[in-house]
């Protein structure tokens, strides 16, 4: 078995959750409320993957609700994916995004219980070595999470900004994905 350098990029839209344009509308769930500004990383992370943009989807979709309702996606179904840790991710990860180039949604949580414990990011691609057989089939070459590339919708200093799955998991131990078919 050899190795071999590759770079996948996956087709998504990149958002900000501070954009002007959908900043301040609120999203809602029972008596809790916020703004995609400062809660909207789940929906943002959506609308990276349909490529349209945050406003669309809370205008044209109904997509209101803080805790995201995925099913109200207009061309994506969302199944949800539990992770048991770092390497369990980086493995999955692997088969998604290198094998399938799909992009896939995380979901982080820190533990702590606050408003800015959990996050979403959405991941982009991948850039790294993998293990190759005879017939050109791909492999795992190892289980690091830097190797794939993210699109963080949040640019608060300290909590979001993150370029990798690492970075994210670093700071929101990576819990589940959102998977799109």
């Amino acid at each position: 078995m050899g190795y071999k350098n590759i770079t996948v990029s996956l087709d998504v839209k990149r958002y900000y959750q501070d954009e002007s344009d959908w900043k301040d509308l609120v999203l809602k769930t029972g008596k809790i409320t916020s703004t995609i500004g400062k809660s909207g990383c789940g929906l943002t992370c959506g609308a990276m993957l349909e490529k349209i943009s945050p406003k669309v989807l809370y205008e044209d979709h109904n997509m209101t609700d803080l805790l995201c309702e995925w099913s109200k996606l207009p061309t994506y179904s969302i199944s949800h994916e539990s992770i048991r840790d770092a390497e369990d991710a980086a493995f999955k990860l692997f088969l998604y995004i290198v094998l399938n180039e799909k992009p896939i949604i995380l979901f982080g949580d820190d533990g702590k219980g606050s408003d800015y414990s959990t996050h979403f990011v959405i991941v982009r691609g991948f850039i790294g070595k993998v293990a190759v057989d005879p017939d050109g089939n791909y492999f795992p070459a190892d289980s690091r999470l830097d190797t794939f590339k993210v699109y963080d919708p949040s640019r608060v200093s300290g909590y979001g900004n993150s370029t990798n799955a690492d970075e994210f998991n670093d700071r929101f131990p990576i819990k589940s994905f959102r998977v799109p078919s």
